[in-house]
């Protein structure tokens, strides 16, 4: 792990986010920027990144809930979905490409690989 900001993104795994955050002694932390979930808890910390908005394979809105009291905290994962077809034909049309409803349900489906489904 470095403190330059320009070097290189690791992995938000376990491991790292432990070697990343040891000098803190803080029981949960939140980060993002990267667009899948992350929940882990590690020795000393839970690490929570709840995942992207709109960034995802399938059109819902991932966030996180954390219940506090005075000893401890609970995290609930939620999603919300919501329907995409404006914001996808938004960003078509935008770029030249003029579609039906037909053909945009095709590119939303169409559009991940199998390993992001």
């Amino acid at each position: 792990m470095s403190k330059d900001p320009f070097s290189s993104i690791v992995s938000p795994s376990k491991d790292n986010l432990e070697k990343l955050f040891r000098n803190h002694n803080e029981e949960l932390i939140c980060f993002g920027h990267h667009h899948p979930t992350h929940f882990f808890t590690g020795k000393e910390a839970t690490y929570l990144n709840p995942g992207s908005l709109g960034c995802n394979h399938k059109p819902a809105a991932p966030y996180a809930l954390i219940n506090f009291s005075k000893k401890k905290f609970e995290i609930t994962l939620q999603e919300t979905e919501y329907d995409n077809e404006d914001f996808l034909k938004s960003y078509y049309d935008t770029n030249g490409c003029i579609i039906s409803g037909d053909q945009l349900n095709q590119l939303d489906q169409s559009y991940f690989t199998p390993e992001m489904k």
